[in-house]
């Protein structure tokens, strides 16, 4: 399998082909949740910018998936009931309410829509809140908590394999999640930390 570039598109047609076979790129929508994020300007008043809407798309383009553009929405049970329905994706990533309790409503809203759980937490740091689930109707929601450290975690660990797997490709040259043993921060002692590299296949003879 390859990547359909022009110069594929331009042989076949020189070969006569009137139709290949392909495996369509993803679409991945990206809902951020918060009420109190800013999607422009200076942080004021106790809100913060948002830095996950535009990272998502970019990040799962760089993947070769379709990244739409992100969605800004309080987080409350009934929208985010409405906008997991309305979502025409693949794949939908959610940013911020992963934490138990009834202030964050992914976790709830999952189970309400009788999703099937593929991954409902992570022992690692940062970015033990992620999760997966499959929808009835196929679809993937990754929850990614809304800490941006934390968030990329969750992209690089979760959706950049998930995204890889459904384009039919090899791995990609993402930067891959490398485990360390040591945590400092007492709280987090069972966990393994979390540290993004990228790998050197090349000979180090």
């Amino acid at each position: 399998d390859r990547p359909v570039t022009p110069a594929v598109l331009a042989l076949a047609a020189a070969a006569g082909y009137d139709e290949i076979p392909i495996i369509r790129p993803p679409i991945v929508g990206t809902l951020v949740l918060g009420s109190s994020l800013l999607a422009a300007g200076m942080p004021r008043h106790g809100r913060v910018r948002d830095a996950l809407g535009n990272t998502v798309p970019a990040f799962v383009g760089a993947l070769g998936a379709r990244g739409n553009p992100p969605v800004r929405a309080p987080d409350t049970r009934d929208l985010l009931l409405t906008e997991i329905d309305d979502a025409n994706v693949d794949i939908l990533v959610t940013t911020g309410s992963t934490a138990p309790g009834p202030d964050n409503h992914v976790r709830q809203v999952l189970r309400d829509l009788d999703a099937r759980w593929l991954i409902d937490g992570v022992a690692v740091t940062p970015g033990a809140q992620m999760l997966l689930a499959k929808l009835p109707d196929g679809r993937f929601l990754v929850g990614l908590p809304g800490e941006p450290a934390s968030a990329l975690a969750g992209l690089v660990t979760l959706v950049a394999p998930l995204v890889t797997a459904m384009r039919g490709a090899p791995p990609a040259e993402y930067p891959a999640a490398v485990l360390m043993d040591d945590t400092p921060a007492p709280e987090f002692a069972d966990d393994t930390r979390l540290a993004p590299v990228r790998l050197d296949r090349k000979s180090t003879r």
